[in-house]
């Protein structure tokens, strides 16, 4: 079978070896968490039909890509882990241009490990996401600026995002060999920490109209209150996950389960 572009360019041979149907509903639900059409990630896997076809891909040609500079097949990165004499490698898949955050977890990442690999998103992504060349040009300023780069690599990955949430996570983490043993929902606590910095922020109100103008402190203004409400709404959500290699347990462990106060608003 013939593989090829949008464009009808000859791109890859598949030799087919089994064609069998894909329980749409079951395997929706088992990803996203709904099997509602209403889902963005939903709706574009059943647009791709009931039936999958498998086999092995003969590849003649790669599919053109704006980005393709920045992308690194898994072969050309494990030689560049053993070029670099690099044990230990933690990754970072991400969508989202660095924020302090990610620079904290990254850097926490850098003490524990001999290198770090951050592996943006380049594929379809939500259009109110960061497109995907600003965040690889606000990671290499990081990386040459900020970061010891002989230890970190940038390399994107050439995917649609699925926003699939914790699933998502949970899928990757059991091809890596990792046992989840604690999950903790995030979400009160930014809405705590983005409603307090925007009291901060308001308090310093004069100071920044009289440094920045009044169109930079409305802007920030609105941006600390509107992300606050949806953290406190539901309808952004931020995990933490705790991953061991070597501890097995039969069920993820809630930090609820032993006795910590949940945070309620």
């Amino acid at each position: 079978m013939a593989l090829r572009d949008d464009e009808g360019r000859l791109k890859a041979l598949l030799d087919v070896k089994d064609i069998y149907p894909i329980e749409l509903e079951k395997v929706a639900r088992f990803v996203w968490g709904t099997d509602r059409e209403e889902h963005p990630g939903v709706r574009i896997f059943y647009s791709k039909g009931k039936w999958a076809i498998g086999g092995e891909v003969w590849l003649l040609e790669r599919v053109n890509q704006p980005l393709r500079d920045w992308v690194l097949d898994p072969e050309e990165t494990r030689k560049v882990f053993e070029y670099r004499g690099w044990k230990r490698v933690v990754g970072f898949q991400t969508r989202n241009a660095p924020h302090r955050a990610h620079e904290y977890l990254q850097r926490i990442a850098l003490e524990m490990a001999d290198g770090l690999f951050i592996n943006p998103v380049l594929g379809w992504k939500k259009s109110d996401d960061f497109d995907s060349y600003t965040v690889l040009r606000a990671y290499e300023y990081l990386i040459d600026n900020y970061y010891p780069s002989k230890r970190v690599l940038l390399s994107g990955l050439a995917t649609a995002m699925r926003y699939a949430g914790p699933r998502e996570v949970l899928r990757a983490s059991k091809g890596l060999g990792f046992n989840l043993i604690d999950i903790d929902d995030w979400r009160l606590h930014y809405y705590f920490t983005l409603k307090e910095w925007r009291e901060r922020f308001y308090r310093a109100k004069d100071w920044v109209i009289k440094r920045y103008g009044e169109e930079f402190f409305r802007m920030w203004e609105l941006y600390l209150t509107a992300s606050a409400v949806s953290f406190y709404i539901g309808s952004n959500h931020l995990f933490q996950f705790l991953f061991s290699k070597g501890v097995v347990n039969s069920y993820p462990v809630m930090r609820r389960q032993f006795g910590y106060p949940l945070l309620t608003a």
